[in-house]
């Protein structure tokens, strides 16, 4: 029997130009820390995308930890969840001793049910006990329906955490997809829609957050003139 030629999910395309780009920066001697290069590639980024912040992290992994975590998602807590998705919509949750709770897909666009969300969050408040956050994803850069979501949201008030992994440049009613939760999270791996072979970026309209979350991505290191933490980070910089 003939196989078929495999279509991949999203090939990396480059042009040329970023090698050019990379040789420049490998010039200017600078690639550790943060540079102008990555800074000024948060900044194109969030307008972009419509947000006031973006931080540029390692992963989209670690983007979805960082949000999760100034969700204030603690050990034992539930956090609602998407089932089609990659592991990698989860694991945060885990890291940080949450409880997945997954909510099954719509037929529409495959992404997570907001019927199903909808009874789950009646249900839970009814037991006094609702879950943490809700992680949404945009499954192959098809939003979610945001308008249903958000409307569940407004009347819960459970944090929305938006996983935009698959789904840079994709819109939702005119906005783009990461910026319509309280988070969003973007990866820029070698499948995704840009790819810097690595990295990821968490973006917010709220400035406190994404200084907290820069504050955890570089090792949560107090501001004093020797090294002492309060708290444990992570190593997340891109």
């Amino acid at each position: 029997m003939k196989r078929e030629a495999r279509v991949y999910l999203s090939p990396p395309h480059l042009t040329g130009t970023e090698g050019q780009r990379v040789q420049r920066v490998l010039d200017s001697n600078w690639i550790a820390p943060f540079g102008p290069e990555v800074r000024t590639f948060e900044r194109e980024f969030s307008e972009r995308v419509g947000v006031d912040h973006a931080l540029a992290v390692s992963s989209g992994t670690a983007a979805l930890h960082l949000a999760l975590q100034l969700a204030g998602v603690q050990q034992g807590d539930h956090v609602l969840c998407s089932t089609l998705t990659f592991i990698a919509s989860a694991n945060p949750i885990v890291y940080l001793g949450g409880i997945p709770a997954f909510i099954d897909s719509e037929p529409d666009s495959w992404n997570i049910d907001p019927d199903l969300v909808e009874a789950e969050l009646e249900k839970r408040a009814q037991r006094g006990k609702l879950p943490q956050a809700i992680v949404v994803v945009d499954v192959f850069g098809q939003s979610a329906d945001y308008d249903r979501l958000l409307s569940i949201y407004e009347r819960y008030e459970v944090p929305v955490v938006e996983d935009a992994a698959e789904a840079l440049g994709a819109t939702y009613k005119g906005r783009s997809v990461g910026s319509l939760g309280q988070f969003g999270a973007f990866s820029f791996n070698g499948n995704k829609i840009i790819t810097a072979s690595q990295g990821g970026m968490l973006v917010s309209n709220d400035p406190k957050s994404i200084e907290a979350a820069n504050f955890l991505a570089s090792q949560a290191k107090d501001p004093a003139a020797h090294y002492q933490h309060s708290t444990a980070g992570y190593n997340y910089t891109m």
